[in-house]
């Protein structure tokens, strides 16, 4: 296997996504991160955000709990800059996430935004796992696939010279991977149809998208799986 490139990482600091996140309303959250949050009852004093862009994510959180702590992580050096001027009284972190290693554990650990771009995104949930002590939350594309789809020059967003990756899921392999989860207790998955993007290609054949979200609990084994798709694609794990 090819060593993962990581150019695909200086999108991440271009001005123009710098600048849509710093000005993002909390009206412009995805529906799954509503729905995860929801699933929370406001039962978290301090979050790690990964993929914090400019730490927007405050405002939403804020709506749940008027009382935490924000650690914010990000890959950009103009989103962490962003983020410490926006909100002097948190914490932001320039780095990989999947290096991060701070000297406690959180909550919440949120990476929506993340999944469906890092190939790497197996070992970024397990890490996300053991920085949480209570709750979890991400989100990923899926499609009618016999195995995950992670290839840059099949499935991939184009923004000028940068190529992001555009990972597709498949939802048996999916479900197998988070159902051996080490500490965790229970997984909910909700999504809905979606469309890709202007920007987005794939390869002919894929028609349909779903848009799903992951709720996770921590918790001792065995875990429980809550799985709440379409049913065309929730079919493709049943088969």
């Amino acid at each position: 296997m090819k060593p993962l490139e990581t150019d695909y990482y200086e999108r991440w600091s271009d001005p123009d996504l710098v600048e849509k996140f710093a000005s993002k309303n909390v009206d412009e959250f995805f529906r799954t991160e509503i729905w995860a949050l929801d699933k929370t009852a406001g039962d978290f004093d301090s979050v790690l955000d990964i993929g914090c862009a400019s730490g927007r994510m405050l405002e939403l959180l804020k709506e749940y709990s008027d009382n935490l702590s924000y650690t914010g992580v990000d890959i950009s050096a103009d989103n962490i800059e962003r983020g410490k001027a926006l909100y002097p009284g948190s914490e932001f972190v320039l780095g990989n996430a999947l290096d991060f290693q701070p000297q406690q554990t959180f909550s919440l650990v949120n990476a929506t935004g993340v999944c469906q771009h890092e190939p790497d995104f197996e070992s970024l949930v397990q890490h996300m796992v053991d920085l949480s002590h209570r709750f979890v939350m991400f989100d990923f594309k899926l499609a009618a696939l016999e195995d995950h789809l992670i290839d840059r020059d099949r499935s991939y967003c184009q923004f000028g010279e940068h190529r992001l990756y555009y990972v597709l899921l498949a939802l048996p392999r999916f479900l197998t991977f988070m159902s051996k989860l080490s500490g965790v207790s229970r997984v909910a998955v909700w999504g809905y149809d979606t469309n890709k993007s202007q920007r987005s290609t794939v390869p002919d054949g894929i028609e349909r998208l779903v848009s799903a979200g992951v709720f996770i609990e921590k918790g001792d084994a065995p875990c429980e799986l809550i799985v709440d798709l379409p049913e065309w694609i929730q079919a493709t794990a049943e088969s």
